[in-house]
């Protein structure tokens, strides 16, 4: 079997990208010949203020660039 890393928003909240994204994984993962693994890149609150600086908009992005690990032990890249 060969991995595959999905990156990018994953539901909650939901919106097209992340219900796409979900549906991609659901149907890459009932095959029997991969096994798909993710980091979910959506923060999980929307708020007014886009583009503006917090210290939690900052831990969350951190705790995703610590998961990119991931990407050294999957097959398809």
């Amino acid at each position: 079997m060969k991995r595959i890393l999905l990156i990018g928003p994953f539901p909650k909240p939901i919106s097209g990208v992340s219900i796409s994204n979900q549906v991609v994984k659901e149907i890459i993962g009932n095959s029997n010949d991969f096994i798909v693994d993710t980091i979910n890149t959506s923060y999980n609150v929307f708020e007014d203020a886009i583009g503006s600086f917090s210290f939690k908009k900052f831990i969350y992005f951190l705790k995703i660039i610590i998961n990119i690990f991931k990407v050294f032990k999957n097959d398809v890249k």
